[in-house]
């Protein structure tokens, strides 16, 4: 049987979502070897993605392999130890290039296994053993090699971060295409770094590297990177920069970790978010369906009208369910605030008046209550419309919020569901807008609601 399979991915999607349902189904990966796992399980399907989501991480593949590139032509290939087919750089054995891990080298793409004690450092390793959970190598994008003089901070497996000891200095950086790295981006590079901790004890190692606290992040930019910037006004006059030099360019073009801020977190997510997680049927975990599930493979969201969601993806199952994520908009926090109330469904809410006493006990409960009881009313009738204002609005009115839209109006409240988002060519999106009137002008309740002939 398939045993629970832990990847950075599934740790990176959890603090982008914080979805314990999400967490589970990833779990078991969607590979040939745990689709019996997952069938028995009762599991679905991954849904139909939305339009671009491939196109955006094949462009994230070719930036990192552009970075990566950026620092071989810069720093020299003798300081970028990696292995290449053709122009692109693969994974490698950690254990098979460390040797050569003198200050001043970059290891491109180093492997390496999630060991026995950072599972200790964690206090993990019993968890593991009793619910036999696998953990996936761990590639981070560069490890650079820094001398012990200029090493900053250490940390060590549990988190834990001291003053250098004359170690050589170990520091992860991983390359993203985004230009604000996220929580969930810092999430993956802590756990990295403990990871890596623990691994250089497990190798007996540790007595001549130690990993540095300040793991970063290469973020994307719109402009070259700081040091091919400074290769080139350097090649201006004539002059090579020096290693220095370089090294400061690239800590402008990298963010690095706070990492005493996200080492905590990283643990509560070990002991007490995983190990619920796997304790507990599936079926059984917190969902909230929310702008934040977006990208989820399990959303069930027609993106594409000619499939059909499965009955368990969140979308679906908030529907059947009555689940109170159902109404738009309604945060995480105020759904489980009702819920201490026993309000754990959409129809109870659409029951009270908006002057009920249940919406005092989340901050946003109280400054929408008309919106958020209208909402459920109108999920449990399974209405919903927009009046047009037949008459001038009163003075005592003008300027405030209404949900009345004026015939007069030049905006449209037509949303067409078949309509999706996606990467098109300006040409393409000439012709799009040259059609889109033509498409328009057919809705007679867009001629209605927004008063012009198209």
């Amino acid at each position: 049987m398939p045993l629970p399979y832990l990847n950075k991915r599934v740790i990176s999607n959890y603090f982008r979502t914080d979805c314990p349902r999400q967490l589970v189904l990833l779990l078991y990966p969607h590979n040939k070897r745990y689709e019996p796992e997952r069938s028995a399980l009762g599991m679905p399907p991954k849904a139909v993605g939305r339009t671009g989501m491939n196109a955006l991480t094949e462009e994230g593949g070719r930036w990192e392999q552009a970075k990566l590139q950026d620092l071989e032509q810069t720093f020299g290939s003798d300081a970028v130890l990696g292995a290449k087919t053709g122009n692109d750089f693969q994974d490698q054995k950690l254990v098979d290039v460390i040797e050569r891990a003198a200050p001043g080298v970059f290891l491109v793409r180093p492997a390496y296994e999630v060991g026995e004690t950072f599972k200790r450092a964690m206090t993990i390793d019993a968890m593991s053993a009793q619910y036999d959970l696998a953990f996936a190598k761990l590639i981070p994008d560069l490890i650079q090699v820094i001398d012990p003089i200029a090493v900053g901070r250490i940390v060590e497996a549990d988190g834990t971060v001291h003053e250098p000891d004359g170690r050589i200095g170990l520091r992860v950086i991983d390359v993203k295409m985004t230009a604000e790295p996220s929580a969930s981006y810092f999430a993956e590079i802590t756990y990295y770094s403990l990871a890596l901790a623990g691994w250089l004890h497990d190798q007996k190692l540790a007595d001549k590297y130690a990993v540095v606290a300040e793991a970063a992040i290469w973020p994307g930019s719109h402009e070259a990177a700081a040091i091919v910037k400074l290769q080139a006004e350097k090649r201006k006059t004539a002059c090579q920069a020096t290693v220095e030099e370089l090294r400061g360019a690239l800590d402008i073009d990298i963010e690095t970790l706070e990492i005493d801020v996200f080492a905590p977190r990283l643990r509560y997510f070990f002991n007490v978010e995983l190990r619920d997680a796997l304790k507990g049927p599936w079926r059984d975990q917190d969902y909230h369906v929310s702008t934040a599930c977006s990208g989820c493979e399990y959303l069930g969201y027609s993106w594409n009208p000619s499939v059909e969601p499965h009955a368990e993806h969140c979308m679906p199952r908030a529907a059947a369910d009555g689940h109170l994520s159902s109404i738009a908009f309604l945060p995480r926090g105020a759904r489980r605030a009702l819920g201490d109330r026993n309000l754990i469904q959409a129809d109870a809410l659409a029951n009270l008046a908006p002057n009920d006493q249940a919406f005092d006990c989340h901050p946003k409960l109280r400054a929408t209550r008309t919106v958020v009881a209208g909402r459920a009313q109108s999920l449990a009738n399974r209405t919903s419309s927009i009046p047009l204002v037949r008459e001038p609005l009163p003075y005592s009115r003008v300027g405030r919020t209404s949900a009345c839209i004026s015939p007069r109006t030049l905006m449209s409240a037509v949303v067409l569901r078949w309509l999706s988002v996606s990467v098109v060519s300006p040409r393409s999106m000439i012709k799009w807008s040259g059609w889109m009137p033509k498409c328009l002008s057919t809705i007679p309740a867009v001629q209605k609601v927004s008063g012009v002939n198209y």
